[in-house]
């Protein structure tokens, strides 16, 4: 082993140690602060964000399911501190983003809370968030369906074969949104959810489709037929 590489290991050692140090310091403070009756995550975001990717792994684990802890009601915590949580999960890769997932399916009425994860998960910018993100644009709530397709566009820089699969299903979610509002049986609803995700959905569709701009589904889809096969390379 060269003296070059011992080195870049000691140097890796200390900037992990230097890492689970501040992390440790964050969630001791986390853990004060999810039982005391403010609601400022402000502090320990700024601290933790910065190290959830950096942390030795066996921490990452605790920290995680700490964090996770301080969405349950019994706290009865406010959406800023939610949303303070839902940051830092998002920035803890893998393990933060499936730990955000599984609390987004678990709290199918708690509304507010499941919009916070889902803008995380697009404001994040870590591209394993968007096949979660692409699950998440169906929901029955207009405001979190707007809010997974609006965060969807933030990963348009994918490869070519992600852009495509994920283009596919926002047009055949355009398409079916349109068709319920347009049917015989559509009700005030649908029409406003329509309202709700017709725009969203053209800034990403814009977004992966190299610049194309469309003012409805039909037409997306008969773009997204013709150039399916054709290169998307920008």
């Amino acid at each position: 082993m060269t003296r070059a590489w011992v080195a870049l290991v000691l140097l890796t050692s200390v900037a992990a140690a230097n890492s689970d140090r501040v992390a440790i310091d964050a969630i001791v403070q986390f853990r004060h602060r999810v039982v005391s009756s403010s609601n400022d995550m402000s502090d320990i975001e700024a601290k933790l964000k910065p190290v959830m990717k950096k942390m030795s792994a066996k921490l990452a684990v605790g920290v995680v399911r700490t964090l996770n802890r301080g969405f349950e009601r019994k706290y009865k915590k406010g959406i800023e501190f939610y949303r303070g949580i839902c940051s830092c999960l998002a920035a803890g890769g893998g393990r933060g983003i499936s730990t955000l997932y599984r609390r987004y399916k678990a709290e199918g009425k708690r509304h507010d809370l499941r919009l916070e994860i889902v803008k995380a998960l697009g404001a994040c910018g870590d591209t394993r968030a968007l096949s979660t993100i692409m699950k998440m644009v169906h929901d029955k709530t207009d405001e979190v369906a707007a809010a997974a397709i609006q965060g969807s566009a933030s990963y348009n820089t994918v490869d070519e074969k992600t852009r495509k699969n994920v283009a596919k299903i926002l047009v055949q979610t355009y398409v079916k949104t349109e068709s319920k509002a347009a049917g015989k049986g559509r009700t005030t609803k649908e029409r406003v959810r329509l309202d709700l995700l017709k725009e969203p959905l053209q800034n990403a569709l814009t977004a992966y489709c190299n610049g194309e701009k469309f003012t409805n589904g039909a037409a997306w889809s008969s773009w997204l037929r013709e150039n399916i096969t054709q290169s998307w390379k920008k």
